[in-house]
């Protein structure tokens, strides 16, 4: 969990504790060696000093991935765990054909 940047855009991993699916998404994020930060939507003991952040979060993500944990912000824009996969396999494949990949 850290801070960094994507390009010029910030990614925010939104996360649950003990969620399956928020790990794999931060080791996919981990193995492409990206720098992002987490914000812990659950309802930990922890989280009641931040209810801003559920809300900002409500307010901006698109409504086809709130509840859909772990939802990854790039600047703006969101995307599913799916999405994710998906997004990071395209790259590798447009990297592959441009010659500039390991498999």
């Amino acid at each position: 969990m850290g801070s960094g940047k994507h390009g010029n855009s910030r990614l925010t991993l939104y996360t649950t504790s003990n969620c399956p699916r928020c790990q794999l998404a931060q080791k996919i994020l981990n193995k492409k060696n990206l720098a992002y930060d987490v914000i812990n939507l659950g309802w930990e003991e922890k989280w009641q000093h931040k209810p801003d952040q559920m809300a900002d979060f409500l307010m901006r993500c698109p409504d086809k991935l709130v509840g859909r944990l772990p939802v990854l912000e790039d600047d703006g824009d969101f995307f599913s765990l799916e999405e994710i996969t998906g997004k990071l396999q395209t790259e590798r494949l447009a990297a592959c054909s441009s010659g500039t990949c390991s498999l």
